[in-house]
């Protein structure tokens, strides 16, 4: 579908996994880019087979819109929330704005060493997909 990262037919793959105790986290940051990589309708299938979404925040309109129907607040609220907050949704559970861990505060991070490798992207060519 012309974006990196993206698995044929996880539409449908998203269906089942979830009865074969498998998981999967899908980070976006915007809900355009799964619409791009997978096509609207194919992209509400995968969205509505996630049993959490974490917003952690953005800018982008359509996204911000989305959030907020589910979590039942104006779209300014949503552009508008703290840098340190979330919403949390989980399936059979009332959304919930939440604060966003922040890693430094973990026991053992003063271990983590920084990585050494450059992050490498590669845009998948039409002809791959």
């Amino acid at each position: 579908a012309g974006a990196a990262g993206c698995i044929a037919d996880f539409d449908q793959i998203s269906s089942v996994i979830r009865s074969r105790e498998i998981s999967v986290s899908i980070i976006l940051q915007s809900l355009a880019q799964l619409e791009a990589a997978y096509g609207h309708d194919k992209a509400v299938t995968i969205l509505s087979n996630c049993d959490h979404l974490l917003y952690l925040g953005g800018q982008e309109l359509a996204t911000a819109r989305y959030i907020s129907v589910k979590a039942n607040k104006s779209v300014h609220t949503i552009l508008n929330m703290p840098l340190n907050h979330a919403w949390l949704f989980t399936r059979g559970g009332a959304p919930k704005e939440v604060e966003k861990y922040r890693l430094e505060d973990h026991p053992l991070y003063h271990l983590a060493q920084p990585s050494k490798q450059k992050a490498v992207c590669r845009e998948q060519d039409e002809h791959e997909a």
